[in-house]
């Protein structure tokens, strides 16, 4: 194969062969040098060179005789006439189909003849081979039928001896001797099967007449048990239908029995109960920690308690325990018993309660009420503390809930509450304290004097996040707010006084167009006092008949005539 690719590239080189050019046939002479090589060294060809010798080494001198004639033919033609150049191609031709005829067939020829020599001893050697293991076989073949055969009646025989002493013991004759006991095998360990059997009987035999005895003592006892059971069904039944959860520790605190109430409640079966002592259980702390506890129901025979308990996957649960101990712990032969009520729903009515009372069930934020105690109750307990109070009106809210309704008016004023928590932080109790009014305090810094200047800024960056567009299905809303701050003591000695100075300062920038922070002093009071104080007194005097008119003329000046008059 090697061969007949060079061959193919030697012809297309061989074809482009011209006067007066110089090929370049290096790589093809190199390639059958290396062929010629490969025949007279590979171990592949190493029988024929044995068998063939002579044809290998006459195949490779042909070969490398080739190479010589393809570089001879090169160097020729560069001064060749077309005549020349036509022969020397003619040549390599013939050259190359004589070695694929002529040397490659003689060495196919030898590589055939010796296959047929290989093949004609092996089937010599097969057949005599083969003549041999039949025999064998035969023979191999009777010989195991014998020793079967052999093999199933001696463990038949033996399989029989077993069987006809088993059919005498079953009978009663107990004193038959069993052989095989000591064998190894399977028969061995059947004997020893049956020689426990024997021995069963004999001693099944000797307690017959023990429990005849043991039954007559037996009877009387039962009477006397069946009245105590009744007794014992009775308080086991009463035990598993009360509805309290009740359990039943050891001195340890162990349990030793759960009603049917219990598990419900505590979510757990008795094996988990009896993990622990039941107070640290219940509590989920560790027994260093019950201990004091447990050692003060011990001595004083009693505790109760409320605590909160929650199994897992489940939701926590408040309940009321009563812990009794019965008999005496010193002699360790007490017990106590634990009841458990079930106060999960009354706690989370209370806390519903709290919550309708302290928070804004719309927002979710603390209520007018809340912010007025919270407010108060800071004020009580650091009365020179200072602090400010920002409040915040939405401007024409009424609007948004004309236009969408009350269900997304609410909406909008959660979005708000959202808004404001994050300004407003964990000390600012953030309130909605009107239909759309907000409140938060303001903690004062490490320097009271900056504290207008930081109230000032969140109340600004609260009309900041407020002016923000809210989403409410298809609709942006994009509201205004108008914010009044106050400071403690500044402005007002009690609560009432500044939540009365944050109303005025409200009111007032509403009436001014909204969308604005109004900053309060005392003096603003005071003119809304003044203010107010005024239109009383008009009423009064108005309703007194105390007040006259007087008549101003007015001149004009061109004329000097009278034009009109101002009424004071």
């Amino acid at each position: 194969k090697a061969f007949a690719q060079t061959s193919n590239q030697i012809e297309q080189i061989t074809n482009n062969f011209a006067p007066g050019q110089r090929i370049d046939v290096r790589d093809q002479v190199l390639a059958l040098q290396q062929l010629a090589a490969a025949i007279r060294t590979d171990i592949a060809l190493a029988n024929l060179r044995e068998s063939a010798g002579g044809k290998i080494n006459q195949l490779a001198s042909s070969i490398d005789a080739q190479a010589q004639a393809m570089i001879q033919a090169a160097a020729k033609t560069a001064a060749a006439s077309p005549q020349e150049v036509r022969t020397l191609q003619d040549h390599l031709r013939s050259e190359r189909s004589r070695i694929m005829v002529e040397d490659f067939g003689a060495l196919i020829d030898s590589a055939n003849q010796n296959l047929e020599n290989t093949m004609q001893m092996l089937r010599g050697s097969t057949a005599s081979l083969s003549q041999q293991y039949q025999t064998l076989l035969v023979l191999f073949i009777v010989l195991q039928i014998g020793l079967m055969v052999t093999a199933l009646w001696y463990f038949n025989y033996q399989i029989k001896q077993l069987a006809d002493i088993t059919d005498r013991l079953i009978e009663g004759e107990a004193t038959t001797a069993l052989p095989q006991q000591k064998r190894h095998d399977q028969i061995g360990r059947l004997a020893r099967a049956v020689q426990h059997y024997r021995t069963a009987l004999i001693t099944l035999s000797d307690s017959r007449e023990q429990l005849k005895t043991i039954l007559k003592k037996y009877d009387a006892e039962t009477l006397s048990r069946r009245k105590v059971e009744k007794q014992l069904t009775l308080a086991a039944s009463v035990f598993e239908n009360v509805q309290e959860a009740v359990l039943l520790t050891d001195i340890t605190g162990h349990v030793t029995r759960a009603n049917t109430a219990a598990l419900e409640l505590l979510h757990c079966n008795e094996k988990q109960l009896a993990s622990q002592p039941l107070l640290q259980f219940l509590l989920g702390k560790d027994f260093i920690v019950i201990e004091p506890l447990w050692n003060q129901v011990l001595e004083q025979g009693y505790w109760s308690g409320e605590v909160t308990y929650q199994a897992e996957r489940f939701a926590p649960i408040t309940a009321l325990i009563s812990i009794k101990l019965m008999g005496e712990a010193r002699e360790g032969k007490g017990h106590v018993i634990f009841v458990l009520s079930d106060h999960t729903e009354i706690r989370a009515r209370e806390a519903e309660m709290k919550f309708l009372a302290e928070q804004d069930p719309v927002t979710g934020l603390f209520n007018r009420h809340y912010f007025t105690a919270a407010g108060q109750k800071r004020i009580q307990n650091n009365p020179s503390g200072a602090f400010g109070l920002i409040m915040i009106g939405l401007d024409n809210f009424r609007s948004v809930n004309d236009a969408l309704g009350h269900r997304d008016g609410d909406q909008v004023l959660k979005e708000i509450g959202a808004r404001l928590t994050p300004l407003a932080g964990l000390q600012g109790t953030l309130a909605r304290v009107g239909g759309d009014e907000f409140a938060f305090y303001v903690i004062a810094p490490e320097s009271p004097d900056k504290l207008e200047a930081q109230t000032r800024q969140l109340a600004q960056q609260a009309l900041t996040l407020i002016s923000q567009p809210i989403h409410i299905m298809e609709y942006q809303i994009q509201l205004k707010a108008s914010a009044s701050i106050s400071l403690y003591p500044t402005d007002g000695d009690t609560l009432d006084d500044l939540l009365k100075s944050n109303d005025i300062g409200l009111s007032m920038a509403k009436s001014q167009g909204g969308d604005q922070l109004f900053t309060h002093s005392t003096q603003i009071q005071n003119r809304a006092k003044r203010r107010f104080t005024l239109k009383q007194a008009l009423e009064k005097a108005l309703g007194n008949r105390e007040l006259r008119l007087a008549y101003q003329p007015q001149v004009s000046l061109t004329n000097g005539n009278i034009v009109g008059f101002e009424v004071l």
